[in-house]
């Protein structure tokens, strides 16, 4: 490859077409000279116009709407020509707030603490912090359950209890009750066996057992 670049040839990326095909092609460094066709926004054709450096890949086919000539390098590397297109620069821009299902919204502040890899921060935590006056405690989760009803728990572990609870009131209108994992009804917690690891009535269990007993007793028995 350094004896290619010596002659004033460049080196492009290709993702091959088909078993057997070559790892890269060459094109002539001539159309690279300032003010050539060749030349991009000042980035030489055949690298990726985002800026980043990286060679762009040879296209396949020809795709008029995309630009692409078959034989001739694309523009982008792949997902660059998003690259540094954040906020309205983006083509899917929607104002900042993003709707993501199950009564979540999203607001895009890039700075905040605790804004997710793409700079969106849950709409429910601003709110929180707006009621507090300050920024949440670092272990601090909001249970969100409306945006009139909002609870800061203290952490994680709270916050589920009150899922627990929730879930417990909805299904036999009892917060403090707990369910079998095996019957799958509720109960109050003296008439349950309760685990670290497990929920279920004495009987429910006593039945399982006996159950896995029979089912091995039959397989040796026509084993």
């Amino acid at each position: 490859m350094a004896k290619e670049q010596e002659k004033g040839l460049v080196v492009y990326e290709s993702r091959g077409e088909g078993r057997g095909a070559p790892d890269f092609r060459l094109h002539s460094g001539r159309d690279h000279d300032a003010g050539d066709e060749g030349v991009m926004d000042g980035i030489p054709k055949g690298l990726c116009q985002c800026g980043c450096g990286g060679l762009a890949p040879i296209a396949l086919k020809n795709d008029k709407s995309k630009g692409m000539v078959k034989g001739q390098p694309m523009k982008f590397i792949r997902w660059h020509h998003l690259k540094n297109r954040y906020g309205e620069k983006h083509p899917q821009w929607k104002g900042g707030r993003v709707n993501a299902g199950h009564g979540y919204i999203f607001v895009m502040i890039p700075e905040h603490p605790r804004a997710n890899k793409d700079g969106y921060v849950r709409e429910h935590i601003l709110m929180a912090e707006k009621a507090l006056g300050r920024p949440l405690p670092l272990k601090a989760v909001i249970h969100h359950h409306t945006p009139e009803q909002l609870v800061i728990c203290q952490d994680q572990a709270y916050h589920m209890l009150l899922h627990q609870r929730q879930r417990a009131l909805k299904a036999c209108g009892h917060a403090s009750w707990r369910k079998c994992w095996i019957c799958k009804k509720y109960d109050p917690p003296e008439k349950l066996m309760i685990r670290s690891d497990a929920i279920y009535h004495r009987s429910c269990n006593s039945e399982r057992c006996k159950s896995k007993y029979q089912l091995r007793k039959g397989a040796q028995q026509h084993g």
